[in-house]
């Protein structure tokens, strides 16, 4: 009598990971103000496209074990916009021929495509094999029948005498790469690939990686935080431009209270002539006697480039946190506050 075995197999799609380009930002989630925490697992992947120049974007990757591309046939995803944009969240298959690593491309689903969710709040999108919206670039494909630029159904991928015999190595859900505008925080909260749930939290690879903080909150519009925060979460605002700024405003959403711990400035060289002072303020808009300045810098006085101040002052859910600079030395600045829930 033969003993019956059973082969565990290796899983086709892996732990999503958050990445982001240029303007863009990608920051896992688990609090907020709004309704995100309606579908999924209670944790979102948020995305940030910023000012769009074309090359700025934030994206989950799910790192895919070799799926002959004739073999993907569908996906479903859901995500909460909190503003109407022209571009939606898009798929991009990563395929490459599995016997040559030096021939591979990106098969792009256009974020404008028809059909693919760009409204304010809840969007949700099952892709069609058969609809014309994906177009390809890479290196070294001519030995396909399609055109890199042009827009294909993806059956037109998987029936192609080249990409038929690829396999995928990763599949992406990409927020950004518009050519202007502003594109605000999207929570990306359900993925399925070939019927296969892919759970949107974070691995313990994301959560120990040096280049991600674990919980880092982005608070949407809203009047009431869901849940309680039970260890203080890092919120990072960051504020960029160029020349003078006048005023930047950062206001947390009413029913939070919290501590402003840090403040970031990066400069792109360091200011030596002229009156370059930065002035942190808070004002709750009733006059109350908490109200003034948090801190003065001198950055003339300080002379260099990246600066961390710590001030660590408690504030109240109606302040909005100021800063106001005074340079007559132009420089490219960046500027995060950081806080911390309390």
């Amino acid at each position: 009598m033969s003993v019956p075995t059973r082969r565990i197999l290796d899983p086709v799609f892996g732990s999503p990971l958050l990445r982001a380009g240029n303007n863009g930002l990608a920051t896992w989630t688990k609090i907020n103000t709004s309704s995100q925490w309606q579908k999924g697992t209670g944790w979102q992947a948020s995305l940030y496209g910023g000012v769009q120049t074309g090359d700025d974007w934030g994206a989950v990757f799910i790192p895919t074990l070799e799926l002959k591309v004739p073999d993907f046939n569908s996906a479903m995803w859901s995500y909460y916009m909190t503003a109407a944009q022209t571009f939606g969240v898009n798929i991009v298959i990563w395929a490459h021929d599995p016997n040559d690593f030096t021939k591979r491309a990106e098969i792009t689903q256009r974020g404008q495509a028809t059909g693919l969710g760009k409204a304010l709040g809840w969007n949700s999108h099952t892709l069609s094999k058969s609809t014309s919206q994906f177009f390809f670039y890479g290196e070294n494909t001519s030995a396909s029948d399609l055109t890199a630029g042009t827009d294909y159904s993806w059956t037109q991928f998987q029936t192609d005498v080249m990409f038929s015999n690829w396999t995928i190595y990763r599949i992406s859900l990409e927020y950004g790469w518009e050519a202007s505008g502003t594109f605000d925080y999207v929570w990306v909260t359900e993925f399925k690939l070939n019927g296969q749930v892919i759970p949107i939290l974070p691995s313990a690879s994301e959560i120990f990686a040096a280049d991600t903080t674990l919980a880092k909150v982005t608070l949407a519009v809203g009047s009431a935080l869901i849940g309680k925060v039970s260890e203080p979460a890092t919120v990072e605002t960051p504020f960029t431009g160029t020349g003078n700024l006048a005023v930047a405003t950062n206001k947390i959403a009413p029913g939070a209270s919290f501590k402003l711990t840090e403040i970031e400035l990066h400069l792109n060289a360091a200011p030596t002539t002229g009156t370059q002072n930065l002035v942190i303020t808070k004002d709750d808009g009733v006059g109350e006697t908490y109200d003034g300045v948090i801190l003065t810098l001198d950055l003339v006085a300080n002379a260099v480039t990246d600066l961390v101040v710590r001030p660590n002052k408690t504030c109240k859910a109606t302040d909005v946190i100021t800063a106001a600079w005074t340079n007559t030395d132009t420089k490219t600045y960046g500027l995060i506050f950081k806080h911390q829930l309390l």
